[in-house]
């Protein structure tokens, strides 16, 4: 029962991840789960890398130069290179 509330958390901070809620609001939530024995700190640290990628990913799109209409193809490629270099 309780990797199914941690599973179904978990996926609910993802969306909200994606949805661009404020880093403050996603970790209070988080933490309130956290503190019930719901979400292990594994979860934290995966919240904190998630937040992290998503603000590289930002960062990197701001910098590409280029029309919008290319926009989707550079943000695959920014990904690709994320992912490379994490398995390095």
């Amino acid at each position: 029962m309780n990797e199914f509330l941690r599973n179904f958390i978990m996926t609910g901070i993802k969306d909200m991840i994606d949805k661009d809620i404020a880093l403050y609001q996603t970790y209070q939530y988080a933490s309130g789960w956290f503190s019930k024995g719901v979400l292990l700190q594994e979860d934290l640290e995966e919240i904190q890398r998630l937040y992290e990628e998503k603000a590289r990913v930002e960062e990197i799109i701001e910098e590409i130069p280029g029309e919008e209409e290319n926009i989707e193809e550079q943000i695959e490629e920014v990904i690709e290179e994320i992912s490379e270099s994490e398995e390095v």
